[in-house]
């Protein structure tokens, strides 16, 4: 139902501020669990697709590699549901990843996935978790709001 209005109708603002407020819950949870788990292949994977995005053309491709590098998170949380529940969200989120970028521009989104590297590699869970956190609370609510485009 979701995907259907976000295709063919306007999205209220209670839709997108509960995806918004399951991505997360999903995201700081998966952060937790993904920090004690990768092991380099999947680290550089994660290098990699923020080298892709940062060099992405459009909206929509970097929406996919924005879904692509919290999905990453998702697999390496440690529990086998969350890739699952995850995916079961993607096209709202991509959807919501790409109007973020058409409103936003990219900068941002890299900055966030090269400091979430930077925890991810310190195994700096706190300050991973707070990144995440407020990336995703300044776009329910702060700066970067995506209600309207």
């Amino acid at each position: 139902i979701l995907v259907s209005i976000m295709k063919h109708g306007s999205l209220s603002h209670d839709y997108i501020l509960s995806t918004l407020e399951i991505r997360k819950l999903f995201m700081c949870y998966a952060l937790e669990g993904c920090i004690e788990r990768i092991d380099g292949d999947g680290f550089e994977r994660m290098k990699q697709i923020c080298h892709d995005f940062y060099y992405s053309k459009t909206a929509e491709e970097g929406s996919e590699l924005l879904y692509n590098f919290d999905h990453c998170i998702a697999e390496y949380s440690g529990n086998l549901l969350v890739p699952i529940l995850f995916s079961s969200f993607k096209i709202p989120n991509v959807m919501l990843l790409a109007r973020y970028l058409r409103l936003y521009g990219k900068e941002k989104m890299h900055n966030r996935n090269m400091k979430l590297l930077q925890c991810i590699e310190r195994k700096d869970c706190p300050n991973a978790i707070a990144i995440m956190r407020h990336s995703i609370e300044e776009t329910i609510h702060g700066t970067t709001e995506i209600y309207n485009e």
